[in-house]
C-alpha cells in the first residue's frame, strides 16, 4: 500500500478491539430517552459486539455486506 499511513484499514471493530485490550475496565456510557443511562466497560462492549457479529454471520451475512 504505497502512500498510505497504515498497513490495515481503520475499522470500528479494530478501534473497539484496541479499547477492550488496553482500556478494558474503562466505562462506556450511553443515554437513551427510553432507558436513560446505560453503563458498561469496553471489555463488555467488545464481547457484546462479537456476539452480534456472530449472530449476523449465523443469519448468512458476510463481512462487507450492507444492510438496506
Amino acid at each position: 500500500m504505497f502512500g498510505l499511513m497504515q498497513e490495515h484499514p481503520l475499522l470500528t471493530s479494530g478501534l473497539l478491539t484496541h479499547a477492550a485490550r488496553y482500556h478494558a475496565a474503562t466505562e462506556v456510557v450511553t443515554v437513551t430517552v427510553a432507558e436513560g443511562k446505560h453503563r458498561y466497560t469496553y471489555a463488555e462492549c467488545d464481547a457484546r459486539s462479537r456476539r452480534l457479529a456472530d449472530a449476523l454471520q449465523g443469519w448468512g451475512m458476510k463481512p462487507g455486506d450492507r444492510i438496506g
